[in-house]
């Protein structure tokens, strides 16, 4: 086996090395939700993190989610799922609906 083409390959995921290289780009779209695009993983399957304008991430794609031990936390192979962003959730990282039910603070700085 050879070496990987380039140093995001050898992480185990593609968000961790994108965001350790800044090289992720937020993009507004119309829905007014905020896409941090990787062009680091173009030729591989994309990973997308798409930031609703009141509410959770949602996380598209390849990724592993692990916790601050160094644990993988389950998530759906092949479906997106939700993290939790206003710190309301019984169930985090993963978003429950919390943000609906009590008031926060949702704007993104700088935007």
């Amino acid at each position: 086996m050879g070496k990987p083409a380039n140093n995001n390959q050898a992480e185990s995921t593609g968000a961790r090395a994108d965001h350790q290289a800044g090289t992720g780009t937020p993009i507004r779209g119309l829905d007014g939700h905020y896409t941090l695009e990787s062009p680091a993983l173009m030729s591989e399957p994309k990973l997308q993190i798409t930031v609703s304008e009141t509410g959770s991430y949602k996380v598209e794609g390849p990724i592993t989610l692990i916790d601050h031990e160094g644990e993988k936390i389950e998530t759906r192979e092949g479906k997106p799922f939700f993290l939790c962003r206003c710190g309301l959730s019984a169930n985090k990282p993963f978003c429950d609906g919390a943000h609906n039910r009590q008031p926060w603070e949702h704007e993104l700085a700088n935007h």
